[in-house]
């Protein structure tokens, strides 16, 4: 099976911190990121779910350097990807922060055999991740009053790490 890496790099209006803020803030995941409905999480471990789907994906801090580096790993994110490692880069910019998104992809082995089709698929979702991403960072770092008083999504109710966890093993 050959893995396969994709990387997007870009530039957001706003200091390293509100970006890190957003990042790992895990109740507004869902609001940037396109196909996700929930994100649960317990120190290094996290599930997320995809949609209306009833399984979860589970996740964890591979790596995590404040302001700077985060890097997870996530099983079967995606039909035909055994595992994704998720890395996000920043580092202060002149009128803000740069910021590199890179995926490596362990595809299965149908994914092998369909593996453009499979980049594709990821390197649009990648896409629509970072344009989220970017968007709910500049919508933040307009604000007048403090970045992060408000809850950036409609509150939903979710369930515990622990039920999570039962419901992504059955």
């Amino acid at each position: 099976m050959a893995n396969f890496e994709l990387c997007l790099k870009g530039h957001v209006s706003a200091p390293p911190g509100r970006v890190w803020a957003q990042l790992v803030d895990h109740d507004a995941i869902p609001c940037w990121l396109d196909g996700v409905s929930a994100v649960v999480a317990d120190g290094d471990e996290f599930l997320v779910r995809a949609g209306e789907q009833t399984a979860w994906i589970v996740g964890e801090v591979v790596d995590a350097d404040p302001r700077r580096r985060l890097a997870v790993r996530l099983d079967a994110p995606v039909s035909h990807l055994i595992e994704a490692r998720v890395e996000v880069a920043l580092a202060p910019a002149e009128g803000g922060t740069s910021f590199e998104f890179k995926v490596v992809g362990v595809p299965s082995l149908f994914g092998s055999l369909v593996l453009p089709l499979l980049r594709l698929r990821v390197e649009v979702a990648m896409a629509r991740a970072v344009r989220g991403f970017r968007a709910a960072v500049e919508v933040r770092a307009d604000r007048r009053r403090r970045p992060f008083d408000d809850q950036p999504c409609a509150e939903s109710e979710l369930p515990s790490v622990e039920m999570a966890r039962m419901a992504a093993s059955a």
